[in-house]
């Protein structure tokens, strides 16, 4: 089974990456690109050992603005640029993007589908490793219960993540 990490905190390497091996498990990493190397981030090498115990990588962006301030052109650069360096830096061509803060309008996701095979959905259950007690609770819960609990963790966290970005960011997904 494998679980999305976003942003690319150094824990993802540090402690989830041991904790996913002891569970026969793997992750997706989510980078944002201008964030690699920065203090509580992983750097290049980190993450190429991720890829080597299988975790793929996703674009999350150049940096964690949300996309929904961002014009056509500004959106075209980060997508542009994020896969641009994932591809130099890290040897892989990502097919997979992820808005910041899991928002971006309609005309954004077409214009990202121009660049990425596909955009994460809203929906999808992901994690950030900065907070490793809920990774652990919630990773184990999920392999006990099983598919079921699996999904209704998904359509749990996905309604507290529409309330925050409803708040944030006054839209709904």
């Amino acid at each position: 089974m494998k679980f999305w990490f976003d942003d690319g905190y150094g824990n993802d390497y540090s402690e989830a990456l041991p904790f996913l091996i002891d569970k026969k498990c793997t992750g997706i990493v989510a980078l944002v690109t201008d964030l690699v190397c920065e203090p509580e981030y992983m750097c290049t090498k980190k993450i190429m050992a991720l890829m080597g115990c299988g975790w793929e990588i996703a674009s999350h962006g150049t940096n964690h603005k949300s996309m929904l301030e961002m014009s056509r052109n500004e959106t075209r650069e980060v997508l542009a640029d994020s896969k641009a360096w994932i591809k130099e830096h890290l040897g892989v061509v990502p097919e997979i993007f992820v808005a910041p803060w899991n928002v971006l309008r309609e005309e954004q996701r077409e214009l990202a589908l121009e660049y990425y095979k596909e955009v994460r959905s809203p929906e999808t259950l992901h994690f950030h490793s900065n907070n490793m007690t809920d990774v652990v609770r919630t990773i184990t819960q999920i392999l006990c219960g099983g598919p079921e609990e699996y999904t209704r963790i998904e359509k749990k966290r996905y309604l507290k993540t529409q309330k925050v970005i409803k708040n944030r960011f006054g839209v709904d997904v």
